[in-house]
């Protein structure tokens, strides 16, 4: 197995890491054998086939992950991870030489991402399964840069969504989104919000099988508000 290159040749996986120093890929661009250093992560293909410009990663639960990726030439690529009770996807452009890093903690269902480029688009998606078998989902979208950051996450509960950003100001949405256990659907749609270099933004909905209403609230300085939902037409969870 080689180093996973994504459709024809948009991007080529550098690394695929955990926080425990094993490596999916060795040197040489083949897969790593050593059983004391090799990464448990697996390159996966979706039966329907999927983008030809996305990857697809089983990884373990309770882990810490780092996907490196440099691009070929010029497009949109995305990048799905799997491992534990999440599932996070993102989706970007990429160019020659560009190196973006993703980063996944399994256990915390914390996704980051930094680009390489100067300016890029950027969304996001974490969706996790609850012990009950509902489900909850935040998208972001939002343009980042090679100064900064963004990084999103569930607190340990998934009652909040919490949403940190390094770089330059920047106008955002969010749209969060819930299946019940009992089939029921709800969805919230922030609007477009703006965000300063160094803020942490958390989101708690009032009712989360409804999502009639978000607590808002922002560190940097600490301020609080309640965000009503916005309509988002076409959106289905």
């Amino acid at each position: 197995m080689d180093r996973p290159v994504t459709g024809p040749a948009l991007i080529r996986t550098t690394q695929l890491s955990n926080n425990k120093g094993h490596n999916l890929f060795g040197p040489d661009g083949k897969a790593n054998r050593n059983p004391q250093t090799r990464l448990f992560a697996t390159p996966f293909a979706p039966p329907g086939g999927g983008s030809e410009n996305q990857e697809v990663f089983i990884v373990g639960k309770c882990d810490q992950y780092r996907h490196a990726v440099t691009g070929i030439r010029l497009g949109n690529y995305g990048m799905v991870m799997l491992g534990g009770s999440y599932i996070v996807e993102m989706s970007t452009t990429t160019c020659p030489g560009q190196n973006d890093e993703f980063t996944f903690d399994t256990a915390a269902g914390t996704l980051g991402f930094r680009t390489g480029a100067e300016s890029a688009p950027l969304t996001v998606e974490v969706l996790a399964q609850l012990p009950d078998g509902s489900m909850r989902l935040a998208l972001l979208a939002i343009t980042t840069s090679s100064i900064g950051r963004e990084s999103v996450h569930f607190n340990q509960d998934c009652s909040t969504l919490t949403f940190t950003h390094r770089g330059p100001a920047a106008t955002y949405l969010l749209v969060l989104g819930s299946v019940g256990s009992d089939g029921r659907v709800a969805t919230f749609y922030s609007g477009m919000e703006q965000v300063e270099d160094g803020y942490t933004i958390g989101y708690t909905p009032l009712d989360w099988s409804s999502l009639n209403g978000v607590k808002v609230t922002t560190e940097g300085p600490l301020t609080t508000r309640i965000l009503a939902p916005r309509g988002l037409p076409g959106f289905t969870c």
